[in-house]
């Protein structure tokens, strides 16, 4: 009797048997995902600062590419706060720097 897993990131459905093992669990082999221990693969949440320091130090394109290209929810959303922190912290120089 095979097992399927179906990856709630990418969708796509293996047999157990054919994914990869870790210490941690079974790993899709599309994209990488750990599997719970009830066979469901779980969504990684991301890493908040590692997005507000690209949002941060990387202004418009490190926000842009952010919100493109990763996973997580945490680290969008850090990019986004880091983005809007960078905006104000510059305002807030500007504005300094005129008196």
């Amino acid at each position: 009797m095979t097992i399927h897993v179906n990856c709630k990131m990418c969708g796509r459905t293996f047999e157990q048997g054919r994914g990869m093992f870790s210490d941690r669990g079974l790993i899709c082999p599309a994209c990488g995902q750990i599997a719970d221990d009830d066979g469901s693969l779980t969504v990684k949440s991301g890493s908040f600062p590692l997005g507000f320091l690209a949002g941060f130090f990387g202004g418009c394109i490190g926000f842009i590419l952010v919100r493109m290209f990763a996973r997580g929810k945490s680290t969008k959303r850090g990019a986004g706060v880091g983005f809007f922190a960078q905006l104000l912290f510059s305002a807030i120089v500007r504005m300094a720097s005129w008196g």
